[in-house]
């Protein structure tokens, strides 16, 4: 009976069963996977991780698609409400599809429920057309905040003439206890 509400958002969470798992705990990484109903945490940063319940990961989708602003710093700010998990992250990937015919116009940042922001894209790619990321993990965010909540992704375009649009955008989040 390990039931419990965990991850409330605005007063919404999710009943997960919190009992411990065989396995909970070991080492894990891509020649040493988690045993059933884990996942491998962490990998997001070396080689290795930890095994954590697999409720703890959940993938969750942006608000898209949205025209960008041409020459905008203010840009176009869209949210993904991450609920359900434990409370601070151990692994935050990206999955990105923006249509744009040049893509060094382009900043985009992830900003986590906590304030803290991380610079994803910043006007690399000169005249490449669109931007696609797939499953890539964002680094530099505190693993000490709250995870579930409001994370916004900021996509400014930051010279005239090419324009552009998001068209979809996911987080792939895993966490653990603090």
């Amino acid at each position: 009976d390990g039931l419990r509400c965990v991850g409330a958002v605005d007063g919404e969470g999710v009943c997960r069963d919190v009992s411990a798992r065989p396995g909970e705990g070991a080492a894990c990484g891509a020649d040493r996977p988690c045993g059933a109903e884990l996942v491998c945490a962490g990998l997001a940063y070396g080689p290795q991780g930890q095994c954590v319940p697999a409720w703890m990961q959940g993938v969750f989708v942006g608000e898209a698609p949205r025209d960008i602003p041409d020459a905008s710093a203010d840009g176009v700010q869209v949210g993904a409400v991450v609920r359900g998990l434990a409370t601070v992250p151990t692994d935050v990937y990206l999955t990105l599809a923006i249509e744009h015919t040049w893509r060094g116009d382009l900043r985009v940042t992830l900003t986590d429920p906590n304030g803290q922001t991380v610079v994803v894209h910043d006007r690399a790619g000169g005249s490449a057309d669109d931007l696609r990321l797939d499953r890539v993990p964002v680094r530099g965010f505190s693993m000490d905040d709250t995870v579930n909540g409001t994370w916004t992704l900021t996509v400014q375009d930051l010279a005239r003439q090419d324009v552009g649009a998001l068209r979809g955008w996911s987080l792939d989040v895993t966490s653990r206890w603090d």
